[in-house]
């Protein structure tokens, strides 16, 4: 049951979308719990299942490529169509939660 974690688990995930390191075809997706008590954080290992809707635009191919990642785990590492090498020659951004609705906050 997917759902039974957001109505089971107190508080709410923060998480975070970065290059795996020294690697930019590869993402990786965490969470972690948030609770305005800070110190409750490091006695619970609550985790979420959270959809993540992703774009990856290709600027000079001109297209754009959707992607879910369903994070349920502490950490996982998700495969890329392209690189986004900031040295590549083409142009390649990703954009998360792009017209998604839901309850978070983008930083």
């Amino acid at each position: 049951p997917k759902l039974s974690t957001w109505s089971q688990n107190s508080g709410f995930p923060i998480v975070s979308i970065e290059l795996a390191e020294g690697d930019t075809t590869h993402l990786q997706l965490s969470q972690r719990r948030f609770m305005l008590n800070s110190e409750s954080i490091a006695t619970n290992e609550s985790l979420w299942w959270v959809p993540v809707w992703m774009e990856l635009v290709s600027v000079e191919e001109n297209t754009t490529t959707s992607l879910l990642v369903e994070l349920q785990t502490t950490s996982t590492i998700y495969p890329l169509p392209w690189s986004l090498d900031s040295s590549a020659e083409t142009s390649v951004f990703l954009k998360a939660n792009v017209a998604r609705s839901g309850f978070y906050r983008v930083h």
